[in-house]
């Protein structure tokens, strides 16, 4: 018969030996972890009101918008601790242990302030109206400031797609910033999250996200006003994916002129646009960048369902499933603008995520000089603005 000393040595040996096996991994994976900041503005409202809580599963939209800088934390797949310059110039944390991450991303946003997305009119100057304006200028000082810092002086403006939660949002903005090693402001607009609609969450989001985008049309413009005069020195690179387009879309119509507002590049990523009424207002568009990169991928499986949710309108995200017409595609539209490209990436497999690492590759080399891609023209018909985009075998 077995001693009680024995199986207290054998407990505390198998105690000991699963402590060890779940800690480790985690330091391990903390050691290459960053907290990157990222700045935005958001008008999720809290449904509190309803569920006498604080909570971002339940939201709605509206003319109230929080604004401020969260903390994100991010695996580092580049090894940045090699370039501690650049680090330092990002501002970025790196996560040694437990203690030393942040509050949650919804923690933390909550105790960011809010303000009133409003403007006046009056002798043609716009002015907004809430009781926060020195946190606003504030915000924007520290951005300016953040950007003035980094290298070539460029950030990236992100607005995301459709049915994500809040931590979904920002977690991409965080990625986007990690592979770009750029500074990132994200427009969070009041998508619902799949768990926020548990019956058929794919089209009722859809169809939620639609009617909140109703209200943030007019939230994004007053955004992009108060920014634009503030960022007149800085390199803006401006990425939508999916639903977000529409946004960017709406507001580049609604301006109609790029005296004001240029970008150094725009990327229509996954974009849920028409690709009709696209083709017909090209030469709008493109007009308010120095390049425009189409994303496109017929096997995509979010935009085809929503092409069936949209009457069948070809999507713009999905255009290379339409560009083999028997007639020159360029011959449709014969003043096609010679900045915009068309890129096929059906090659990557990208299943409506972001392709990182081609993101980065375009806004720091352009296409004839990226290393890890290859651009090949799809047909001589279509001629040197519609590509075939492959990934290079080093």
């Amino acid at each position: 018969m077995l001693s009680k000393n024995w199986y207290y040595s054998l407990s505390k040996f198998l105690f000991i030996s699963l402590l060890l096996y779940f800690k480790m991994p985690i330091v391990n994976a903390q050691e290459n972890q960053w907290e990157i900041p990222v700045y935005f503005v958001s008008d999720r409202i809290s449904m509190q009101h309803r569920f006498d809580k604080q909570s971002f599963e339940q939201t709605i939209t509206g003319q109230h918008i929080r604004f401020g800088c969260l903390w994100v934390d991010i695996k580092d797949a580049d090894n940045i601790a090699k370039n501690p310059e650049l680090v330092q110039k990002l501002k970025w944390k790196k996560i040694i242990n437990h203690t030393d991450k942040s509050d949650t991303i919804e923690s933390q946003f909550h105790k960011t302030p809010e303000a009133y997305m409003a403007y006046s009119s009056s002798k043609n100057k716009q002015a907004l109206l809430n009781s926060n304006i020195d946190f606003i200028n504030d915000f924007i000082s520290n951005f300016q400031e953040y950007v003035s810092l980094c290298p070539n002086q460029k950030f990236i403006l992100f607005v995301h797609g459709c049915c994500l939660s809040l931590n979904e949002t920002f977690e991409t903005a965080g990625q986007l910033a990690m592979s770009t090693k750029l500074p990132v402001m994200i427009f969070d607009w009041a998508t619902p999250g799949r768990l926020q609609v548990p019956i058929l969450p794919e089209i009722n989001a859809y169809r939620k996200s639609e009617r909140a985008l109703e209200i943030s049309y007019h939230n994004f413009h007053d955004f992009i006003s108060f920014l634009t005069p503030n960022i007149q020195n800085l390199q803006c690179v401006m990425i939508g994916h999916s639903m977000g387009n529409r946004l960017i879309y709406n507001e580049l119509l609604r301006r109609e002129n790029n005296k004001q507002l240029h970008f150094d590049q725009i990327h229509w990523i996954a974009a849920d646009k028409s690709l009709p009424a696209f083709l017909l207002e090209q030469n709008i568009i493109c007009d308010f960048a120095r390049k425009v990169y189409v994303y496109t991928d017929k096997s995509d499986p979010w935009l085809k369902f929503s092409q069936i949710l949209s009457s069948d309108v070809p999507r713009l995200g999905c255009s290379s499933e339409f560009l083999d017409f028997s007639q020159n595609f360029n011959d449709l539209y014969l003043d096609y603008p010679d900045n915009r490209y068309f890129l096929d990436v059906d090659s990557l497999k990208l299943k409506h995520n972001l392709p990182f690492a081609l993101i980065n590759d375009l806004i720091h080399h352009d296409i004839d000089q990226t290393k890890r891609f290859e651009f090949i023209i799809t047909s001589p018909k279509l001629g040197s603005h519609v590509l075939t985009v492959k990934t290079v075998n080093h």
